[in-house]
């Protein structure tokens, strides 16, 4: 089984300072992005899965279609805004852990990018995905 986690794109400016270094230029920060996870979700479709989500106030199953996991995570308070405690994030990797035992692979997109959140829940759920294998 292999894990593959990232961010819903990478190109955001108020991660300059939070994630890249200052004087990185635009044009190298895919490069640096890709030196800290594993992917990125960049909207074209390549197999048909369903896109399990995690969003404030709306409910959505924990299943998979296809032999791969495709999972989107928006803010657990607030869409967007809010960061995922380790709570929650530790609840969330014993799930998908369990989701994953027949897949070849789940795809963790964190679209949560306000105050760079989406970069630190990423490598967080990382590292507990990583102590369940």
């Amino acid at each position: 089984m292999q894990y593959y986690i990232g961010t819903s794109g990478w190109h955001y400016e108020h991660w300059r300072g939070r994630f890249y270094p200052e004087k990185l230029t635009r044009a190298k920060w895919l490069e640096f992005y890709a030196g800290h996870f594993t992917a990125v979700e960049i909207l074209h479709k390549y197999s048909m899965g369903f896109c399990i989500f995690d969003m404030p106030f709306l409910a959505c199953p924990l299943i998979a279609t296809a032999d791969f996991a495709y999972i989107r995570f928006h803010g657990s308070s607030g869409v967007y805004f809010s960061c995922y405690s380790d709570e929650e994030l530790a609840d969330w990797a014993k799930r998908l852990a369990n989701l994953a035992v027949n897949l070849k692979a789940a795809y963790i997109y964190f679209n949560n990018d306000t105050e760079t959140f989406a970069v630190r829940n990423a490598v967080t759920i990382g590292d507990y995905l990583q102590a369940t294998v």
